[in-house]
């Protein structure tokens, strides 16, 4: 789909903010380069079909619907959708928006509602919710982590987020996929209590038999 990507802040506003960018540029294009050789080159890369910002406004409003039971990783023009779902497959054929649809099916070796990790001694992964917060409650999280910083694994997204700059746009942003890991469940009492609202779900933690 052209420009999914445009859909991965969820937000139909900056969607519709891209679009009309894309539109004046390539009317930049149209109205600066008269004749050339080239001219059709950048017309057809920058033209937009009338049903483009319908499509994509859609497409991410079926995100927001179900953005509690899939994982999205956005490329340019297409979009990886991650779920234990099957039924989701047939709800984005009958949006009739993607040229081109292709499923793959994962066997996990492992019980349900648990995960594998590599580093030992954690016991619980807790996923934080896909949310905008406040400098308080980034303020709190941050403290919390630094404080347990002995009992707990960050991953890599959630370690970018903590080093962010606050003229970042993605400065007060929970991503889905962020996660710590978690040495104790009291610890997960703690986070609880310190950051209401933003823990999504928690796995119990396992590990490959040696």
């Amino acid at each position: 789909m052209p420009w999914v990507e445009a859909c991965k802040s969820l937000d139909p506003d900056r969607i519709k903010h891209l679009v009309e960018m894309w539109d004046s540029h390539s009317h930049y294009r149209k109205k600066i380069n008269f004749g050339g050789s080239w001219r059709n080159k950048w017309d057809d890369e920058y033209y937009l079909p009338e049903e483009f910002e319908p499509n994509l406004l859609v497409a991410n409003q079926w995100f927001i619907d179900n953005v509690q039971d899939v994982k999205l990783q956005f490329f340019r023009d297409r979009v990886f959708i991650y779920t234990n779902n099957s039924k989701h497959f047939n709800e984005l054929a009958e949006l009739n928006v993607y040229n081109t649809l292709h499923i793959t099916e994962v066997s996990l070796d492992r019980p349900r509602g648990t995960v594998k990790a590599r580093y030992p001694g954690f016991l619980i992964r807790a996923y934080f919710r896909p949310t905008h917060i406040t400098q308080s409650q980034r303020d709190t999280l941050i403290n919390f982590i630094n404080t347990n910083e002995a009992d707990i694994r960050t991953n890599v997204g959630l370690e970018r987020f903590i080093s962010l700059t606050p003229n970042k746009y993605t400065y007060l942003t929970l991503r889905d996929y962020f996660f710590v890991d978690l040495r104790e469940e009291k610890l997960l009492s703690v986070l609880e209590l310190m950051c209401p609202g933003l823990v999504r779900k928690t796995m119990d933690i396992i590990y490959e038999d040696k």
